[in-house]
Order: structure tokens, then C-alpha cells, then sequence
């Protein structure tokens, strides 16, 4: 479970847990200090994704149904005995909602509530090119890259 679930801040106590999903090539470390902030009725567990922080000799995964598995199956001795919530941010919203459905549908669990940030919901549309095209102009601070330049 340790291998996949960072919990700096363990809790025997909590009432609750959060289990939080990192962005795209972010690792567990930065959710999982939230414990260190929160009453002591709430316990923070991470997840740590293949090809990172302990786990960098590992090849990232491909498949998200592969990370699916792996952190439901890491995850259910964690959140078994308590009411849970998941946090996801960016690439991590998609794998936290992904992991809820698989939770309910084949093990009858479900968190209680799913926080995304910087995500898109599943029911609506996706950026388009041109959306795309601007946030990164933005970040990098270059309209020289191809993608802005197709949108033109």
C-alpha cells in the first residue's frame, strides 16, 4: 500500500479520509503535507504514480485502466473502514473520477464526495484547438510552436 499511497500524517483517529490524485509528472509529496494542516479528524493519503518519487525506477504506466487497478487495489484496505473523499488535480481529477466509478461498480464503494481542479468535466465538451493553443502560447510565452500556428 505504501509503494502507491503516501500518508505522512497518519491519524488512527481521523473520522474521514482524503485520498488525492496528482497532476500529470506531479508527485504524491505536495497532497500528502496537507496532513500535517488539518484536525485530527481528517487523515491525507497520496497517490504515487509509477515513474516517480520512490517509484522513478518503475516505467510509467500507459494504461490508465492499469493505474486504475493498481491504486484500487492499494487503496482498499485504506478507505474500507471510513467514509473517503477524492481530491484530483489536472490528469489527476481524470484518474480520481475514473477510480470512483470502478469502486462502485465492482466493489460497491464510492467516495462521498469528488473534488476536480483544473479539469474538465466528463460530460462536457473538450478545449478546442484554439483554447489549447492560447493556454499554451501563455505558458510558454512563444506563439512559435506548431500548435498555434494550425489554428491560424
Amino acid at each position: 500500500n505504501e509503494k502507491v499511497l503516501n500518508c505522512l500524517y497518519k491519524k488512527p483517529e481521523a473520522i474521514f479520509k482524503l485520498i488525492c490524485f496528482p497532476w500529470a509528472g506531479g508527485g504524491s509529496t505536495h497532497f500528502a503535507k496537507w496532513g500535517q494542516d488539518t484536525q485530527d479528524f481528517l487523515e491525507v493519503h497520496a497517490i504515487r504514480l509509477p515513474g516517480r518519487e520512490s517509484r522513478i525506477g518503475e516505467p510509467m504506466a500507459t494504461d490508465i485502466y492499469q493505474i486504475i487497478d493498481e491504486i484500487t487495489c492499494a487503496m482498499l484496505p485504506v478507505i474500507q473502514d471510513k467514509p473517503f473523499a477524492f481530491f484530483g488535480h489536472s490528469m489527476g481529477g481524470y484518474i480520481a473520477f475514473k477510480t470512483a466509478l470502478h469502486l462502485k461498480e465492482k466493489h460497491k464503494l464510492e467516495p462521498l464526495h469528488l473534488f476536480l481542479s483544473s479539469a474538465f468535466s466528463p460530460h462536457s465538451e473538450s478545449p478546442s484547438k484554439t483554447i489549447l493553443s492560447c493556454d499554451l502560447t501563455c505558458f510558454l510565452g512563444s506563439e512559435d510552436i506548431d500548435l498555434v500556428k494550425d489554428t491560424e
